[in-house]
């Protein structure tokens, strides 16, 4: 019985303080199956639009009227890079071959970064793995390029599918040699999907201007991707944002996008959160990219509620002053979030708050009024003016 009296107790000094709803300009319902474990929602355009840049003031409650905290669902965590040693490295004819033992202990990866000297190339690389240096089962082949140029362009990156394989065997065609590796597993991520956009193109003074319009103000995007029937191009690309349409603020550039044998590259990544890009490629003394078309690539930014309390919920947002929430559900390790038992919640249509109350304007006269005193400064100066004026003709 004491027991459980100190767990209501320790739950009830974990529990989130009240929220004060009539702060808040902007309501919604997410809806989900009666259960114990946590949900997740998808927040859309106008949530974004309407709540503070990385939601810093979305608040969620209950059917009780609890605080719910809340967080993003997070992403898969990566390795560092560990460096392994290069065995039997030499060249088989045209290609550089290489061996590398990854070591006994199990480990999933999915990325070698290789140190390979020299300028100027365009390369294959093949990764074959294996558990006992006999039969090597082929993982993956990637292009490695470094390209000058007033923006140099350099990857020698080779991905492959996740693999937990001792030995991993390299191939290369088209480098020279390869110095060392680093082996590691990314971060899983969300997958990009695209953000739909209208699109206005336009010619000016040898450049391309690209306009992408994306519907709503502070919209997460996350890269561009360009596609033409142009068949061999190699274009420096820059990109600006603007949720006004006045005022543009550079985004990413001057980067390169190209496309040439063995070699294509036409995506580019930047964190945007706004309603219009603007997309400038300089075509130099080549015709424009021929049919080109830019699309806007964002990943979501999933929600999840902690576990425990009761739907619907509703979401409370659009209040410019409160500072980000703080909960401890933001600080469990990916383990303890039980994202398997997780359930889709969906999201209901934006209203607006009833019990709203806009908050009162303590500013001054002078700051709520500042074209009035401008003018009313301006007139005592003029008026100054045609004293002073008067004065002196008396005396003339």
């Amino acid at each position: 019985m004491i027991l459980a009296a100190l767990g209501s107790l320790a739950l009830a000094l974990a529990a989130p303080a009240a929220v004060e709803e009539r702060d808040f300009r902007y309501t919604r319902v997410v809806a989900g199956a009666p259960g114990s474990g946590p949900i997740t929602f998808t927040p859309d355009g106008r949530l974004f639009e309407h709540a503070r840049i990385a939601l810093l003031d979305l608040r969620v409650v209950d059917s009780r009227g609890r605080q719910v905290p809340w967080r993003r669902v997070p992403a898969t965590p990566g390795t560092i890079p560990r460096d392994v040693r290069l065995l039997n490295a030499g060249r088989q004819g045209e290609l550089f071959v290489a061996l590398l033992d990854l070591g006994r202990e199990r480990r999933v990866h999915n990325r070698l970064q290789l140190e390979i000297p020299g300028k100027q190339f365009v390369g294959r690389v093949t990764v074959l793995g294996s558990d006992n240096r006999r039969t090597f089962t082929r993982l993956a082949t990637t292009t490695v390029y470094d390209l000058s140029g007033a923006v140099p362009a350099r990857s020698t990156d080779v991905l492959f599918p996740p693999s937990d394989f001792r030995y991993l065997r390299l191939r290369a065609a088209g480098v020279r040699r390869i110095d060392a590796a680093a082996v590691s597993r990314d971060a899983v991520d969300p997958p990009l999907e695209v953000r739909p956009a209208s699109m206005t193109a336009r010619q000016e003074d040898r450049r391309t201007v690209v306009e992408l319009d994306l519907g709503y103000r502070k919209l997460p995007v996350d890269a561009l991707r360009f596609s033409t029937t142009t068949s061999r191009f190699d274009r420096i690309v820059r990109v600006a944002g603007s949720n006004d349409r006045s005022v543009f603020a550079p985004l990413a550039g001057p980067v390169r996008i190209v496309r040439r044998r063995g070699v294509s590259e036409v995506r580019v990544f930047f964190p945007g959160r706004h309603r219009s890009l603007r997309v400038t490629i300089d075509n130099g003394d080549d015709a424009p990219l021929a049919r080109l078309r830019v699309v806007a690539l964002g990943r979501a930014r999933t929600v999840l509620l902690a576990p425990g309390y009761r739907p619907p919920f509703r979401l409370l947002y659009g209040n410019p002053t409160p500072a980000a929430p703080r909960y401890d559900f933001r600080h469990l390790p990916i383990a303890d979030l039980r994202l398997t038992e997780a359930q889709r919640g969906s999201l209901g249509p934006e209203r607006a708050n009833p019990s709203y109350l806009r908050p009162e304007d303590t500013r001054s006269f002078f700051e709520r009024h500042p074209l009035t005193v401008e003018l009313s400064l301006a007139a005592a100066a003029a008026v100054l003016a045609l004293g002073g004026f008067l004065a002196l003709r008396r005396r003339a």
